[in-house]
């Protein structure tokens, strides 16, 4: 951490007061993850999974998955690393849940061209044994079968999209839901949603979580001044089949909204993002969805705001708590351009019962630079966040790529500098003193930079309190 300004800011003229400090539920960078074999271009880091004690993370040029387990400390320690012998765009996608991996190879050439697979893996006390590799039972050349994939939890089902299946027209996409029988998975139901459309490209996001399934057709277009407006469909499990239950949209004017690029369900509860800078959460109300969110980024934020959306239950509680992670890979801050951003909302409560949905976070790392592309691979698990950096340069090697953890938790108030759980003038000495280090305890804004910015972040959050 380097200092913003060559000297060191004095004590800014603050009017104190004594309060008493409460611990706050942030996220925190924890760890960060290289390539075992950092290359150029190579792009560590596109797609991420993470679930339980397991984390993959995949490139883009060498076309490898690198996976990892929680050691005794909770860091991530290498396991295995996946490659396949016919590569195509092995790891665009992929998913861990219960004791399976799936990998989205949509460029591989089975016997069509482009027509796309998903290689499955299981866990095992020693890593990760292969089992084979999947495509669709109608698959066709160019159909990119495992251009987004998910599993669930349980590892039960897992779902798969085909952006350029052609079922209700050219490039309508389509959409797959595999069931697990012991070790292997088979195919229970293509979804082809009703008001599917040539050019839709159904199956670019696809998400799974118990009952329930949400598929995204970010090129869905309905109004002629509404070009690409994107549509979002849900499906539910009844019986031994999965029928159609909602199909989503919003009512956002001008063209290329691409709603729907994104899409993530948890608990009943839907996200899903759109390429023009918007996010959208829908809560479960009776037999539908109710829109509960729009948020878009701060300052700062850009156009691919929303291009990876998440939920994170882990401290939801009576209507409270459910937060929604966002990726913008192009999100500029400070001078640094591309930098990348992962953003965290939080559900609240207002005093007369209001929903709100505030910016809590902003997750930063140490040391970021122009281009990094931080949020584009995005994976959350019950509190942690793995976020991909994919062209971050590493050891000199250009856009060799870089992973980062986060972790919720517990962390004191960041303003009680001198930890005697009263917030008092000693707070801004101690604040001073870890400024003049370098401590990134100090970096209040996120931007891997000390600056005057810190200072006034410091300043409000202090006059606040952390009740």
């Amino acid at each position: 951490m380097t200092n913003g300004r060559n000297t060191s800011i004095g004590l800014l003229a603050l009017t104190t007061c004594a309060g008493i400090a409460v611990a706050q539920d942030t996220y925190r960078q924890i760890q960060d993850l290289e390539s075992p074999a950092p290359a150029v271009g190579d792009a560590f880091g596109t797609a991420v999974g993470l679930f339980g004690e397991d984390a993959a993370v995949a490139t883009f040029l060498s076309e490898t998955v690198y996976t990892y387990e929680s050691g005794p400390d909770g860091q991530l320690v290498p396991l295995d690393t996946l490659t396949v012998p016919d590569p195509g765009a092995f790891g665009e996608s992929l998913s861990i849940g219960g004791e399976f991996l799936v990998v989205g190879a949509p460029a591989t050439d089975i016997t069509d061209f482009n027509q796309g697979v998903v290689y499955v893996y299981q866990r095992t006390s020693g890593g990760w044994r292969d089992r084979g590799w999947l495509t669709s039972s109608d698959v066709q050349q160019l159909d990119n079968f495992g251009t987004d994939v998910d599993l669930t939890d349980d590892g039960e089902y897992f779902i798969v999209g085909a952006k350029f299946d052609d079922d209700a027209g050219t490039s309508s996409g389509g959409v797959y839901i595999f069931e697990r029988s012991g070790s292997f998975f088979f195919e229970d139901q293509k979804l082809v949603p009703s008001t599917l459309q040539q050019g839709d490209q159904l199956g670019r996001a696809v998400a799974i979580d118990g009952d329930i399934a949400v598929v995204g057709a970010p090129f869905a277009t309905r109004r002629g001044d509404r070009v690409f407006e994107g549509r979002v469909w849900v499906y539910r499990r009844e019986g031994s089949g999965w029928v159609e239950a909602a199909e989503l949209s919003v009512d956002v004017p001008g063209r290329d909204l691409y709603y729907g690029v994104s899409v993530d369900v948890k608990h009943g509860w839907i996200a899903v993002g759109t390429g023009r800078a918007r996010a959208f959460v829908y809560r479960p109300e009776g037999d539908g969805w109710v829109q509960d969110a729009a948020v878009q980024p701060d300052p700062g934020g850009s156009g691919q705001f929303g291009t990876q959306v998440h939920l994170d239950l882990s401290a939801a509680s009576a209507g409270e708590g459910v937060r929604l992670i966002v990726g913008d890979q192009t999100a500029s801050f400070d001078g640094l351009f591309e930098l990348g951003a992962v953003y965290v909302f939080e559900r609240e409560l207002g005093l007369s019962g209001e929903i709100l949905w505030p910016q809590t976070q902003r997750l930063g790392i140490e040391r970021p630079d122009t281009s990094d592309r931080l949020g584009l691979g995005l994976a959350v698990d019950d509190g942690r966040v793995l976020a991909g950096a994919r062209f971050r340069d590493v050891d000199g090697l250009s856009s060799a790529g870089t992973a980062f953890v986060f972790e919720s938790g517990q962390a004191g108030c960041r303003v009680d500098f001198d930890g005697d759980d009263e917030l008092t003038i000693f707070d801004f000495l101690a604040f001073q003193t870890a400024f003049d280090a370098g401590d990134t305890a100090a970096d209040f804004d996120g931007d891997g930079r000390l600056t005057i910015f810190d200072f006034l972040g410091f300043q409000s959050e202090f006059d606040e309190g952390c009740e």
